[in-house]
């Protein structure tokens, strides 16, 4: 028997849109950062960038090393952590990225 896995990306951002999400890579200070947005919620950030972009000079893309892919155990983890977050009253959305410190005190309330 087959098994399809679908994803659905929803908007990182208030009102969880679904239409036309993309994720949306930046760096400020040496910091990456990703963030999920829909069509609306894009177009806010593009005009927000769009006077920094307009002045901004192009650099050469650093070389990153890619993230393994997701498997059956991290998503687990991540329903895991999130099950485990709501019962400690820390509040995280449905998707998207956990925050790493509240992956650390999972681990650390959960050392076998």
């Amino acid at each position: 028997m087959a098994t399809k896995v679908e994803v659905q990306l929803s908007c990182d951002l208030p009102g969880k849109h679904t239409d036309g999400t993309k994720t949306r890579t930046f760096t400020i200070d040496d910091q990456d950062y990703e963030l999920e947005t829909c069509s609306k919620h894009g177009d806010q950030l593009n005009k927000v960038f769009a006077p920094f972009l307009a002045n901004a000079r192009k650099v050469q893309s650093r070389r990153k090393a890619s993230r393994p892919p997701r498997t059956a155990a991290s998503r687990n983890l991540s329903k895991d952590i999130r099950i485990w977050a709501k019962e400690q009253g820390i509040r995280l959305t449905d998707a998207g990225r956990i925050p790493t410190d509240v992956k650390q005190k999972y681990a650390l309330t959960h050392k076998h």
